[in-house]
């Protein structure tokens, strides 16, 4: 705030009339000091509800008190504030409904914001009631009081608590398959942080698709790009997603139909990792040739048909290739996961429209995090010669379930791999 000591606050207000009393929820947009200067302005993301076409924008002042502020327990104090002269000036009611109005005013003061972390923390007093009550001629009326809560949502809030995927704040990834990996996948990434999520799929959510699919009813019938994508913006509005509805494998020449190079031009350049989560050995030769053309890391995950375990990789532009990968399992050096290539647990439910494997998501999801794991060990190691890694999950061992448990390789070139030459 610098030296100013009061001014005015921008913000922007839905409320909402509940059981007698107003619900609130703001968004202060500006800080304006007592000559209408600008000290500071809100520009990182906000909820739905503080969009520009879903509240209003009000005006309220703001004061500020030297030291702490305790609270007395007693309501003359709010209203003792209300009354100064300064808050009193032009000040306008907010209507709530069609009878009540309110009145809403900052109030900044030294605090301790964390431990030993000495700032300034608000106090955001409320004073709501009919017209009249607002004017408080009557002191036998005077109208109800509230304190709204204050919660930080600031760049430097977001992502506090967990300060290890500070690494993702300004980071691009695409995730190729949206399935039952590849969505909480990409949940989890925006719920850490990331910048920009491009996601690309061509399948739509059905009602079977719910027992391990992470969203429910809500998505029935939706392209899973869309479905995902208004979830992320919704409910992490931090990151920004980009869908993309499209078939890898397609090709035409009718206009205005994209094949994949357009597609792979348009969400691998800018990227900064790539990840590939449907399950398709052919996809991922496709895209581990971009990246290495690219200089990117491909971050490749399935499972066993079976699930009785899987594979999360990671593979760097300049070692071992998802080829490699073959030559390692056929000439033993690296151990394939249980159930890898055994077709007898998969089925095709009705109405779907190819086999599909009869894992639940409460196993599926041990690679998804696995994968996430390796999203931040990649970020987190940038500047750092990194090499191509495999990792696979055993759920079973002898044929009995067993906790998870994970075996770590390295994967050099093959020689015999064209990626080497």
């Amino acid at each position: 705030l610098g030296n100013a000591k009061h001014g005015t606050l921008k913000l922007r207000f839905h409320s909402q009339w509940i059981d007698g009393k107003p619900v609130i929820k703001a968004a202060v947009m500006e800080i304006l000091d007592e000559s209408d200067n600008r000290i500071a302005a809100w520009d990182g993301a906000l909820p739905p509800e503080l969009l520009p076409e879903s509240c209003k924008t009000f005006s309220i002042p703001w004061m500020r008190i030297e030291g702490p502020l305790a609270p007395t327990g007693d309501a003359t104090q709010i209203y003792e504030l209300a009354d100064s002269n300064l808050l009193s000036l032009g000040q306008k009611s907010i209507q709530l409904n069609l009878t009540h109005y309110a009145q809403c005013f900052g109030v900044a003061y030294d605090s301790e914001l964390a431990h030993e972390k000495q700032g300034i923390a608000w106090l955001f007093p409320i004073l709501y009631g009919t017209k009249k009550r607002l004017q408080r001629k009557d002191k036998r009326k005077l109208p109800e009081i509230g304190i709204i809560r204050i919660l930080r949502a600031g760049k430097g809030d977001i992502g506090a608590r967990v300060p290890g995927v500070e690494c993702l704040r300004d980071k691009s990834v695409a995730v190729f398959g949206l399935g039952a990996l590849g969505a909480p996948l990409a949940i989890e990434i925006a719920r850490n942080g990331c910048r920009r999520l491009h996601l690309v799929d061509h399948d739509l959510v059905e009602p079977g698709n719910s027992i391990r699919w992470p969203l429910g009813a809500t998505a029935w019938g939706q392209d899973k790009v869309a479905a995902l994508s208004a979830f992320i913006q919704r409910e992490y509005p931090w990151t920004e997603p980009v869908p993309h509805k499209h078939n890898i494998g397609t090709f035409s020449d009718k206009e205005n139909v994209h094949g994949d190079e357009a597609l792979f031009t348009s969400v691998l350049e800018g990227a900064d990792l790539v990840i590939d989560a449907t399950a398709s050995y052919g996809v991922t030769t496709i895209l581990g040739d971009h990246c290495r053309e690219r200089g990117l890391p491909l971050i490749a995950l399935f499972a066993s048909p079976t699930v009785e375990g899987g594979i999360v990789a990671r593979y760097e532009p300049d070692d071992g290739c998802p080829t490699c990968l073959e030559y390692a399992w056929s000439r033993k050096q690296i151990a394939k996961p249980p159930g890898f290539g055994v077709e007898d647990g998969i089925q095709q439910p009705p109405g779907c429209a190819e086999l599909t494997f009869t894992g639940a998501s409460y196993d599926l999801q041990e690679l998804s995090l696995q994968a996430m794991r390796l999203v931040i060990d990649t970020f987190d190691s940038q500047g750092e010669e990194r090499k191509s890694n495999v990792y696979t999950l055993n759920l079973t061992d002898a044929g009995e379930r067993i906790p998870p448990c994970w075996d770590a390789d390295p994967l050099p070139k093959d020689p015999d791999c064209s990626c080497g030459q």
